[in-house]
């Protein structure tokens, strides 16, 4: 055979060759799609990140939700810095609406993504976030570790409003810690940065801040001109300006201007209740107005003022029990859902497994015994994992419930979502109340009356657990607890007289501590009725269990016409208990209690 020219031979060389040139360039094409469709759906989380962020103080929610879009399509491409700063900005979503403990699992995965990576705007951004929650938890020196961390950020990024933050924010800390000195080390250079930027709502800040300075001081005509310009400021700008007009209030009571301090204090309850704000200001706030209408002689409006304060950081309790429950439930949702991300992606990966598989069939069947039993193993360890974590967090959930709840209504409400009311035909209330505790609380400190009240309230919880009454609620420096309920059952009212006496002989074990100190002690009313009441728990959001009927306010004049030191009952209850002669009873007559008349209460003693 004759052998082919060179040409032809080149030819079909490249003929041959056709078919691996045209796979290497598609090889090539598809790669350079591939690139480019990763980089644009990189940019696409990006983009989300940054709407997030930019909408988080406005509206939370929807920025909450950016930020799990963009979560999901930074876990669809394997995107870590995507990852990090989409946690990031639900982190801060969670935090903005009041979710600190829960948005701590979104800061920490972000902390872990975005370190290595140093991208430096969303460190700073974490670290403060960080400094907020340690606020939310009382944990000042966690606060200052993260903003010394958020620092050099800031210095780096050069932004002179993020410098400003930071300066403010430490000193804020400090001033939380009242540790005044150390941050008049920051607040003056933060005053100068917000002077040269013309930046209100950093200036609005900054000047709150150094109202409260300036009063500690005792400069007080200045703190009341820094904060008259933050509160001015204030109006331009979202800034609550609560503090500012607190500080004002102290200033003017300092002076001695009662009437000045008035307009304050009731400025800066009316500027927090415009801002859905429900803090130590508020509380801060009554206790200025309770001086100021003493100094006037005004004393009914100092007593509704003291009994305000007590009650407001009553609510202000209560508010934290029912947002950490949200919160809760938010987390048990949250693990629900990335349990049904990893049950579809292990599902995923079993079908894209076994297609596999299946274009490799001839493979030994032991190979695919082996990968498909690793795969359900998988699927399994996950599942269980998930589940896990879920079951812990409604173990969370319930323990809290219970424990603002009884047991059968937290049960019917995570039943069903909601709960009905109950009528009782027979069960015995009981009220609590100190007295002359206008008086006493002119004489202590807020916190210290406050935490004298925590210790009272707390020996009263511990003296119905042990008895099986009920504890309803606080309302100020009263305690109302019932027998008979949730569960109707015999001998509620001896339960309740026990209880009371119980409680009598803590109050005065407690006076009796306080007095070999020095200290004012509480004298205590009890009053005791028994008949029909009508029990359920009340609103969608702060739900609370509660009673009422006649029976509840009979029992409260029983005890506010009692005397100091001694458990007063109706006659409806000396009509069951003075047969049994456990008790002697000393009758008091009433010419005009409110809302009923004349009435007869019995002054009990234990025989």
């Amino acid at each position: 055979m004759r052998p082919l020219p060179v040409l032809s031979q080149g030819l079909l060389a490249l003929l041959l060759c056709m078919p691996l040139l045209l796979a290497a360039q598609g090889a090539s094409g598809r790669a350079v799609h591939t690139e480019t469709s990763r980089q644009s759906e990189q940019d696409r989380v990006d983009a989300l990140a940054r709407q997030a962020y930019e909408t988080v103080f406005s509206d939370a929610g929807a920025a909450y939700e950016r930020a799990v879009e963009g979560l999901q399509l930074a876990d669809s491409i394997d995107y870590d810095l995507g990852r990090g700063r989409c946690q990031y900005d639900m982190g801060l979503a969670l935090l903005w609406q009041g979710y600190a403990p829960e948005a701590l699992e979104f800061l920490y995965a972000a902390q872990e993504l975005l370190e290595p990576a140093q991208d430096t705007f969303y460190l700073f951004q974490t670290y403060s976030a960080f400094a907020y929650v340690g606020w939310d938890q009382k944990d000042l020196d966690e606060s200052l570790r993260y903003l010394r961390l958020a620092q050099p950020h800031a210095l780096a990024l050069g932004d002179t409003n993020l410098i400003i933050s930071v300066y403010s924010d430490i000193a804020e800390s400090y001033l939380r810690q009242e540790l005044y000195d150390s941050a008049m080390a920051f607040l003056p250079y933060a005053e100068a940065l917000a002077t040269t930027t013309s930046d209100s709502f950093q200036m609005a800040v900054v000047k709150g801040q150094l109202a409260g300075v300036l009063v500690v001081e005792g400069r007080y005509r200045e703190a009341i001109a820094a904060g008259r310009e933050a509160a001015a400021l204030s109006r331009r700008v979202n800034w609550n300006a609560r503090a500012a007009w607190l500080h004002m209030a102290k200033a003017y009571e300092a002076l001695n201007r009662p009437d000045s301090a008035i307009v304050a204090a009731r400025r800066c309850i009316r500027v927090a209740r415009e801002g859905s704000y429900l803090d130590e200001y508020v509380s801060s706030a009554h206790a200025c107005l309770t001086e100021a209408f003493y100094e006037q002689g005004q004393v009914d409006s100092a007593m509704h003022h003291a009994r305000m304060e007590a009650e407001t950081y009553s609510q202000i309790v209560n508010a934290e029990k029912a947002r950490r429950i949200q919160g809760m439930r938010f987390g048990q949702e949250w693990h629900a859902s990335r349990l049904e991300q990893a049950q579809q992606e292990a599902a995923f990966q079993a079908d894209l497994k076994w297609q596999r598989l299946q274009r490799n069939a001839g493979f030994a069947g032991a190979a695919l015994f082996l990968g498909f039993s690793t795969l359900l193993f998988q699927r399994f360890r996950i599942t269980r994992q998930q589940r896990e974590v879920i079951a812990h967090q409604k173990s969370r959930v319930d323990a809290l419930m219970r424990n603002i709840l009884p047991e059968r209504v937290a049960h019917e409400l995570q039943e069903h979502g909601k709960t009905q009311a109950v009528r009782y035909d027979d069960a015995s209330v009981l009220f609590t109340d100190f007295v002359d505790f206008t008086s006493i609380s002119r004489s202590m400190r807020a916190r210290d009356l406050v935490d004298e009240l925590n210790v009272c309230f707390s020996l009263f919880d511990s003296i119905v657990g042990e008895t099986g009454v009920e504890k309803i609620k606080t309302i100020g420096d009263a305690y109302l607890c019932v027998g008979g309920i949730p569960e109707a059952k015999g001998g509620h009212l001896e339960a309740t007289m026990q209880t009371a006496f119980r409680m009598l002989e803590a109050i005065g074990l407690r006076n009796a501590e306080r007095e070999r100190e020095g200290l004012p002690a509480f004298q205590v009313r009890i009053g005791v009725h028994c008949g029909p009441l009508v029990a359920g728990v009340v609103g969608v959001r702060k739900f609370a269990y509660d009673v009422w009927g006649s029976t509840v306010n009979t029992a409260s004049r029983v005890e506010a016409h009692g005397e100091a030191g001694a458990v007063h009952v109706s006659e409806a209850v000396f009509a069951r208990l003075s047969p049994e002669g456990r008790y002697r009873f000393h009758p008091v007559d009433h010419a005009a209690v409110k809302g009923i008349g004349a009435m007869r209460t019995y002054r009990v003693e234990r025989l």
